[in-house]
């Protein structure tokens, strides 16, 4: 384990290992670290606010993203229940009060 001593917000082995290197003890040298990663990807990032209307009991929250691709978010007292597409989405905010929600997991 290495040993580290802060002289302020980083240290050189800190900004050392965010480049992506670690130091290799038989070799006396950093190199890449040889690790894994896995990605968790969210199916909302990319999206950006585009509508809100919290003019009743029921809000919604209309996101669009640089495609045309859309998402709106529907939100009552009790429950958070989502729709998406990929066109006319003017149309379905428009809508969005009879639109078909569903859970997170089942939309995206």
């Amino acid at each position: 384990m290495v040993e580290r001593i802060r002289y302020g917000p980083a240290t050189v082995l800190d900004q050392i290992e965010t480049r992506n290197l670690v130091w290799n003890p038989l070799t006396l040298a950093y190199e890449p670290a040889q690790v894994e990663i896995q990605e968790i990807a969210d199916p909302t990032l990319g999206y950006k606010i585009s509508d809100i209307d919290e003019s009743g009991v029921t809000s919604y929250y209309g996101f669009l993203d640089k495609s045309g691709n859309w998402y709106i978010m529907e939100v009552t007292p009790t429950t958070v229940r989502y729709v998406k597409g990929t066109e006319e989405y003017a149309t379905n905010w428009t809508d969005r009060a009879i639109l078909l929600y569903d859970y997170f997991s089942a939309v995206f």
